[in-house]
């Protein structure tokens, strides 16, 4: 539904203003004050509706891409002429004010940070465009919905460049001829049907996708008199691979990948398997009612993987951590994790879980960094931290601009970190001292701050023996981080072994919140449930390119997908997946009605990293010998969720707290 012609009179009023301002005085130097007061709203009203003077240059965007994803799932006859549809729409929008267009340009044109987010935004249309081209014609080659996808969009792009660099009105008509050329060149423009016949012979360009012909041929024979046409997939013979093709009855695979006669060797049909394409599997529809501000958090988390994807899986191979997508995870708000506090933006439980699930499916590395940057630093700094220490670190650590580490396990203690043995003593100059060591630390070596968890030896002081948190720069004089090297998991990330030798910090450097080991368990249980999530990350990439690599391996003649056992491993593999979706669901329900128990979130993580296991498994199987190949990602994903399956409270220890809530004995001793 668009929102009321108020609702977007008022929205837009206050992009002017706040570009208004921008174009006189810079936009670093204009604050959210001084908008607020330009466009005649109050600071906590600007923050609700638009978050932050970033935000709101884009918000329109906002607005029309949720516009634009409610007009695309209508039912449509033509798929193509849909995407195209919506391009002209988000033209028009455009064209409707130029001079306000005109003034986004320019301010654009000046902002680094500005200029990044264009290009993520302009990646969100394009991306919208390729997920509904492959929900609405299922067998599509990707590369035919990304490429048209991409031209289309490339295409608007060009056209609104000439209304926003010039002085006069572009005419919609421009781009309307320019997108029915991309329809030409693809062969997917609107034609005329011929009459109905017993007999249908159909020729169609041999360049137009397989899918296409296939909706053709269906809608055709589906027409009353028509005769029921099941969806096929068509190979076409190598003799009819010049001029038009004619289809055949001929059962067959995608020929994605092939290689040309003239490259292929006998016994080499198919060089290489894409299967890191998402899919965006959801059988039993679970996210299929995602609210609208939830989903635009998704879909900047879906952008950021599909931009850094294969740099990942290169830095997996080397075990190289690049720090600046921390920060570019930041400037992507990314970090939130769905705590509440007034200087963040506010993430629902549900948003967060989606971004952590979506970058986990990426790469496991960059999930992590969420779970500790996130996750653990900033949500320990947002529930204990004082006002001085939020008002210098929550923002920096939200941005990425900061890391943040969190500094709990020791060598010694492990599954038992309640014994922890690090230790803070306060002198007698009123200086806390810390001693004793870490391990298993992400971004402890990394530069940035580390959130020590010691016990307080001090007599007479009221948390002498307890646990409390110190915020430690990690370039204080004593503190020694050293990277783990030899990992073979989570490769992407740093893990820091961290050696405290007589550290000093002054006495406000604890958090003053903190008064004992609940505290510390009061952030891992807020995080567990991340890691559920990022179990169904990991578990959904390797599923889907087991599904894609099911239909594009053929052995024995014909396609694995066609293998009863393959099937019924796929099978399982969805039933394993589904419920993790579930229970993710689920919890994501629960925390938001502040009804969740620490107990459900431990059950979250036990089932869902125990099923992601299984599941990886499975496809590393599947694959064959290309399971094992980094290329595909699955053996990558596998090796990851062993990390996962073990942080944040192991297996067994997940097992004795729910144990201990059921039975009401505890087992632990």
């Amino acid at each position: 539904m668009s929102e009321s012609a108020s609702t977007a009179d008022g929205r837009t009023a206050v992009i002017a203003a706040a570009l208004d301002l921008f174009a006189s005085q810079g936009f670093e130097a204009t604050t959210v004050d001084q908008i607020a007061h330009a466009a005649g709203i109050s600071r906590s009203t600007f923050f609700r509706q638009f978050g932050g003077k970033d935000d709101v240059v884009f918000a329109d965007h906002e607005v029309l891409l949720a516009e634009l994803r409610a007009y695309l799932w209508q039912p449509h006859a033509n798929p193509w002429d849909a995407v195209c549809e919506a391009s002209l729409r988000a033209f028009r929008h455009f064209a409707a004010d130029p001079g306000l267009a005109r003034r986004r340009f320019t301010v654009v044109r000046q902002v680094p940070t500005l200029r990044d987010r264009e290009i993520v935004t302009t990646f969100r249309y394009e991306r919208l465009f390729t997920e509904y081209l492959r929900d609405a014609l299922p067998t599509l080659d990707p590369l035919d919905s990304v490429g048209f996808a991409a031209l289309v969009t490339a295409t608007h792009n060009h056209v609104l460049r000439e209304l926003l660099r010039g002085h006069k009105r572009v005419p919609v008509a421009v781009l309307r001829r320019a997108l029915d050329r991309i329809q030409e060149r693809f062969g997917v423009g609107s034609a005329a049907v011929p009459a109905a016949d017993d007999v249908v012979v159909a020729v169609f360009p041999r360049r137009m996708p397989t899918a296409e012909l296939t909706r053709r041929l269906q809608a055709r024979l589906d027409r009353p008199g028509g005769t029921r046409c099941r969806e096929w997939r068509y190979r076409v013979p190598p003799s009819s691979l010049t001029g038009d093709r004619t289809t055949t009855g001929r059962d067959g695979v995608d020929d994605r990948n092939e290689m040309s006669d003239d490259a292929a060797l006998p016994g080499e049909r198919i060089s290489q398997y894409e299967v890191a394409d998402r899919l965006d599997t959801d059988y039993d529809a679970v996210f299929a009612d995602v609210p609208a501000a939830d989903r635009e958090v998704w879909d900047r988390a879906k952008a950021f993987v599909d931009e850094v994807g294969d740099r990942m899986t290169t830095a997996w191979d080397t075990a190289e951590y690049p720090l600046d997508l921390v920060h570019r995870m930041g400037e992507l708000d990314l970090f939130t994790d769905g705590i509440r506090h007034p200087a963040l933006s506010p993430s629902s439980p549900l948003a967060a879980g989606l971004v952590n699930m979506e970058v986990s499916r990426g790469d496991g590395s960059l999930g992590t960094v969420i779970a500790v940057q996130g996750g653990l630093a900033l949500r320990t700094l947002a529930l204990f931290g004082s006002e001085d220490q939020q008002a210098r670190l929550l923002q920096p650590l939200a941005h990425g601009e900061v890391l943040g580490a969190f500094a709990l396990t020791e060598p010694d203690h492990g599954s038992d970190s309640v014994s922890l043995e690090t230790v803070a003593r306060l002198d007698a100059s009123g200086e806390w001292v810390l001693r004793g060591a870490k391990k298993w630390i992400g971004n402890g070596a990394s530069g940035g701050v580390t959130f020590v968890w010691a016990r307080v030896d001090a007599d007479g002081d009221p948390d002498h023996g307890r646990v409390r948190c110190f915020l430690v720069p990690q370039e204080t004089p004593g503190y020694r981080g050293e990277v783990i090297v030899g990992k073979t998991s989570l490769r992407g990330i740093h893990q820091a072994h961290i050696r405290l030798e007589d550290v000093r910090l002054p006495a406000d450097a604890v958090l003053p919140g903190t008064h004992s080991f609940k505290d510390a368990s009061t952030v891992l249980y807020a995080t567990r449930t991340g890691v559920a999530w990022s179990a169904l990350g990991h578990a959904t990439a390797c599923y889907e390119a087991s599904l894609t690599y099911a239909g594009a391996r053929l052995q024995f003649g014909k396609p694995l997908a066609r293998f009863q056992m393959v099937q019924e491993r796929l099978t399982q593999m969805l039933a394993d997946l589904t419920a993790m979706q579930l229970y993710c669901r689920r919890l994501a329900g629960l925390e938001s009605s502040g009804m969740l128990r620490p107990t459900q979130a431990s059950l979250a993580k036990y089932h869902n990293t125990r099923a992601a296991r299984r599941i990886a498994a499975v496809a590393r199987d599947l694959l064959g010998g290309n399971g094992i190949l980094l290329e595909n990602r699955v053996m990558m994903h596998l090796a990851d969720i062993e990390a996962i399956h073990t942080y944040e409270g192991t297996e067994s220890v997940q097992a004795l707290l729910i144990g201990r809530d059921i039975t009401g004995v505890s087992a632990f001793a």
